[in-house]
């Protein structure tokens, strides 16, 4: 059970952080004084009424899929202009991605599929570094190389001139 304890530190974590949002200069100080509402509330409002705007008029998959997609764009762009060297990561995730907007066509009957999409993709951007799935393609594209030999091997090759 929650107890008010709890509630009341759990407001003071998110007025905390609004307050680290506001900037403190002369302006925003008479502003703050004129209308007598701290700047913070006003962006709780705001912040709420902007939330609930989205969830009302937005499909739920489309919400999530551009929350997804701000994120990860705002990141890549980072991490490619400080050259971090996580290139390979970011082009992992966009095919991850891509894949995850083609898949619904086949999967959009299950309840929770947007939701585990947006989970899913979320946790790749900020989280995961890719490993896996850089490793899952590097196994395909040496099973998908190792197929092409062969055909090439088996059906590409001239016959050897037949000796007498």
């Amino acid at each position: 059970m929650v107890s008010l304890t709890d509630i009341k530190n759990k407001w003071n974590s998110v007025e905390s952080f609004y307050e680290g949002l506001v900037p403190h200069c002369d302006c925003v100080q008479k502003v703050q004084k004129t209308i007598k509402v701290p700047i913070r509330y006003i962006l709780m409002a705001l912040t709420v009424v902007a939330v609930v705007l989205i969830k009302l008029f937005f499909p739920k998959e489309l919400f999530y899929t551009l929350s997804v997609f701000v994120v990860a764009l705002v990141s890549c762009v980072k991490s490619v202009s400080e050259e971090k060297g996580e290139e390979k990561k970011w082009c992992a995730f966009w095919i991850v991605f891509a894949l995850a907007q083609f898949l619904p066509s086949c999967l959009y009957c299950l309840k929770y599929y947007a939701f585990i999409k947006f989970v899913a993709l979320l946790y790749l951007a900020l989280v995961d570094d890719c490993q896996f799935v850089l490793e899952l393609f590097n196994i395909a594209f040496d099973k998908m190389t190792s197929l092409y030999n062969t055909y090439v091997e088996k059906y590409c090759k001239k016959p050897e001139e037949k000796s007498d």
